[in-house]
């Protein structure tokens, strides 16, 4: 089971890494607060927007795109009048957001955790993404993130994170930290003492 991946890459984090995975939602919460006030939007749609814009999209370029579209929008710009880091669909969808003609929806599994794990901090729903995948199937995944591949990777998170005494979003974010820190590294050995590929 893959799970076991994610117990053995929760094992090898330092307390520091452990510090700032939990420092992690609690800052982006506080990030989202400051951009609504900064631009008089509603948190909801601040959040939305931000993870509209987020796939493949480095943390701190996702804020100052986030910022880039409620501006933008503010002024009656289209999406063709700004550039952002992330596809073209993504930053037409923001745009959508913030204009208040869409939401993102539960079936928009990775985007709609997203809002939750920042804006409500719900242990309901985990946001499955890039790095989490390579934590769990030790690996780069290229295959497309099914709704049953997603409920299980899901599930076997929140069980792992209750038994270590964490929540949902908390483990999420200690094994990104974990991962990003180390990925080099785990993909010169792939595969790493106590662990294994699916």
């Amino acid at each position: 089971m893959s799970v076991k991946n994610l117990k053995s890459l929760y094992e090898m984090a330092t307390d520091e890494q452990i510090q700032q995975g939990l420092n992690w939602y609690p800052a982006a919460h506080a990030t989202v607060e400051y951009i609504a006030d900064s631009n008089k939007f509603p948190k909801e749609t601040v959040c939305q927007v931000l993870s509209a814009l987020s796939p493949r999209n480095r943390w701190h370029q996702n804020i100052k795109d986030t910022d880039t579209v409620l501006k933008a929008v503010t002024k009656g710009m289209t999406p063709e009048d700004v550039s952002v880091n992330t596809f073209g669909h993504n930053k037409r969808k923001a745009f959508k957001i913030a204009k208040g003609t869409l939401d993102i929806l539960r079936s928009s599994r990775k985007t709609y955790s997203f809002v939750q794990n920042i804006l409500h901090h719900s242990d309901k729903v985990v946001t499955i993404d890039v790095w989490h995948l390579r934590a769990y199937y030790l690996k780069d995944v290229e295959f497309r993130l099914t709704d049953s591949r997603y409920n299980k990777i899901e599930s076997d998170t929140l069980k792992l994170a209750k038994k270590l005494g964490y929540k949902g979003y908390e483990l999420q974010a200690i094994l990104w930290v974990v991962v990003k820190d180390n990925w080099k590294v785990l993909k010169a050995q792939e595969l790493v003492p106590g662990m294994r590929k699916s």
